[in-house]
């Protein structure tokens, strides 16, 4: 497994690695960082990459989300921001933008955002480091 990470991302430092259940399959999540940039890697059993997760900076996100983080959670400061790429075939897609962030009453919220600037899931957490 970590060969095929290696693989993928020339010259990657391993950060560490875990075995997880994911949606009733056993999955294995690689933490990696890569070129200044922290990357968390998901695969099969036998090795295939399913998931690509990438923190990236504010300032990387695309104006159609930064838009509805400002209009839907005002004065809210952003803890991580993941770019999560689903994987096909070697093939990455997009699939959303997820957003740790501490709302101004305090309160901390995980959101999920298309590229569009669609909100497509919400969780509240304990705190930040609950992520």
């Amino acid at each position: 497994m970590i060969d095929a990470v290696k693989a993928r991302f020339k010259g990657a430092e391993l950060a560490g690695a875990s075995k997880e259940t994911e949606d009733g399959k056993l999955v294995y999540e690689v933490a990696i960082k890569h070129k200044g940039q922290k990357i968390d890697v998901t695969l099969t059993p036998d090795g295939a990459i399913i998931m690509i997760e990438r923190q990236i900076a504010a300032k990387e996100l695309p104006q159609a989300v930064v838009k509805t983080l400002e209009n839907q959670y005002p004065k809210a400061t952003y803890k991580i921001i993941e770019e999560i790429n689903k994987v096909e075939k070697d093939e990455e897609k997009l699939l959303y933008y997820e957003v740790l962030m501490v709302l101004a009453d305090n309160s901390v919220l995980e959101v999920q955002v298309t590229a569009a600037g669609k909100v497509v899931n919400e969780e509240k957490k304990r705190s930040a480091d609950d992520e």
